[in-house]
Order: C-alpha cells, then sequence, then structure tokens
C-alpha cells in the first residue's frame, strides 16, 4: 500500500488517503477461509463424534455461535477477496478493517455467550465488580527523621 496527498474533493478530511497497492493482497483473505474452514471441519467432526450426545447448554452454545463466527468471518472474507479484484486499487483494502474488528466483536461474543451458559449449567459465579488499589504517592510514605 501507498498512500499520498487525497484528491481535491475530500481533502479537508484529514486521513491517510491510499493511492496505491498490490491486488496480491486478496492472497491472504484466502489464507483466512482456508484456516477457518479446517477449524469448521474439525469442529464437525468433533460435534458427530462427541458432542451430538451432549445435552450440555453450553457445548451446544460453544458450536452453534462458532457455526455463526465462521459464516460471518467467511463472508466478509469473500468480499475481501472481490474487492481488490474487481475493484480500483485505491479500494484494496477496503473491507480490512472491518474484518478486524467483526472478529474482535464476535469472538468476544461467543466466549461472553460461553460465559453465560456456564454460569447457567454449572450455577458458578462470576464476580463482576472491579477493584481498584489505593493510590499512595512517595511522600506519603516517606517519613521525616528531623
Amino acid at each position: 500500500m501507498q498512500f499520498g496527498e487525497a484528491p481535491p474533493s475530500i481533502r479537508k478530511i484529514s486521513a491517510c488517503y491510499a493511492t496505491d497497492g498490490s491486488k496480491i493482497l486478496f492472497v491472504a483473505y484466502f489464507l483466512v477461509i482456508f484456516q477457518q474452514t479446517v477449524i469448521l471441519l474439525l469442529t464437525i467432526y468433533k460435534v458427530i463424534k462427541v458432542a451430538r450426545h451432549s445435552r450440555s447448554r453450553l457445548i451446544k452454545a460453544l458450536y452453534r455461535d462458532g457455526a455463526f463466527y465462521y459464516v460471518y468471518i467467511l463472508l466478509i472474507s469473500i468480499g475481501n477477496i472481490i474487492v481488490p479484484i474487481a475493484g480500483p486499487v485505491n479500494l484494496v483494502d477496503l473491507l480490512g478493517t472491518f474484518q478486524r474488528v467483526m472478529h474482535s466483536v464476535l469472538a468476544a461474543r461467543v466466549l461472553l455467550h460461553v460465559r453465560e451458559m456456564l454460569h447457567q449449567d454449572v450455577g458458578i459465579t462470576i464476580g463482576t465488580s472491579i477493584e481498584f488499589a489505593q493510590w499512595h504517592s512517595i511522600n506519603d510514605t516517606e517519613t521525616d527523621d528531623r
């Protein structure tokens, strides 16, 4: 990616403007799709072998959320493959940031749902409060030896 001066129509916006880039970036998204597909296939294998007999809502929620996560990331990755191939060079990384954000949001959603199911199935209470240590300045701890 190369960045340069924005066109006159959007110069008032203070940001980096992509002026050139390599269309080979789509290969990275093929690798994401491959990696996620391998994980999904291994998960399906595990569900067929072990988890289909499980009655735990935790296990079912984990597999269901994982499948939704895969579908969303797959769709965004396909968009990240199409845009560099079909679009202009300055849009090569159009959906890259969106995919990174959605990866974090969806992973957090899976973890929070697992936490909720763990609480419902097992009855484990996880604390929700935050306690901070007290602040002491250096002058508070020094003693005057005069």
